[in-house]
């Protein structure tokens, strides 16, 4: 056989394999997402991580500077 026949025939079966693998993929249904539950660390409030027993809290601070002046002439 020439590649001008072998090549057609390469190509049909792969999109056949194809398709057969993606027929068999399980579907699941997306689990709904947790609550989040708060707690308490040191007296301030915090966010409890879903699936375990680890409290966050989150802290900062946010510093901006503005400046005016009169438009060049």
């Amino acid at each position: 056989m020439t590649i001008s026949r072998v090549l057609p025939l390469f190509i049909a079966a792969l999109g056949v394999a194809a398709s057969a693998a993606a027929a068999e993929l399980p579907s699941r249904k997306p689990k709904p997402p947790e609550a989040v539950k708060t707690c308490e660390i040191g007296g301030k409030p915090g966010y409890l991580l879903p699936g375990g027993d680890v409290c966050l809290r989150l802290s900062g601070y946010v510093s901006a500077q503005i400046s005016g002046g009169s438009p060049a002439k």
